[in-house]
C-alpha cells in the first residue's frame, strides 16, 4: 500500500443508482482494474451521484479479487467503455447504511477516489467538512 494512506480506513467512490442497487443486493463492487488506482481499505463508502447527491453507506470489506469474473449488463453499465478490461471485484461483509448522509455542498461532490477515515466519514454532515477533517 502507498505510503500517503497510511493512516487511513476507507475509499470513497461515486456510484450510479444500478450499481448501488447491484451493490445492496450482491454485496459487492467491481471495476476497470486498469483504468483506476484505487487502494481498497478497510471500508468503502458510497457517494451515491445525483439525484441523491450523498454519501450515505459504507461497506466492510471482506476481500478484494483481482482478474475477477464480473459480466452481463452490470460489466456494461458500470464499465462503459472499457467494459472489455481486467476487473477487480470487492466484496463485503455487509452494508451499513450511515446514521448521518454525507451530503454534497456548494457542487462539491465525490468524483474519484477520496481517501479517509471512517470516523470521519461518520462525523461529517458535508463533503466540504468531509475533506476539511484531512486537513487538521
Amino acid at each position: 500500500m502507498d505510503r500517503k494512506y497510511v493512516n487511513l480506513d476507507t475509499t470513497i467512490v461515486a456510484i450510479e443508482k444500478y450499481s448501488f442497487k447491484y451493490l445492496l443486493k450482491h454485496l459487492s463492487y467491481s471495476y476497470p482494474s486498469e483504468s483506476f488506482n484505487r487502494n481498497i481499505l478497510d471500508y468503502i463508502g458510497f457517494y451515491r451521484k445525483k439525484p441523491v447527491s450523498a454519501i450515505t453507506h459504507f461497506g466492510i470489506v471482506k476481500k478484494e479479487i483481482e482478474d475477477a469474473e464480473v459480466n452481463g449488463k452490470y460489466r456494461l453499465m458500470l464499465f462503459g467503455d472499457k467494459a472489455r478490461e481486467k476487473a477487480t471485484k470487492v466484496t463485503f461483509k455487509k452494508i451499513v447504511k450511515l446514521k448521518n448522509i454525507v451530503k454534497a455542498d456548494g457542487g462539491m461532490g465525490i468524483q474519484g477516489p477520496y481517501f479517509t477515515k471512517l470516523e470521519y466519514l461518520e462525523k461529517a454532515e458535508t463533503i466540504p467538512e468531509l475533506f476539511s477533517f484531512r486537513k487538521k
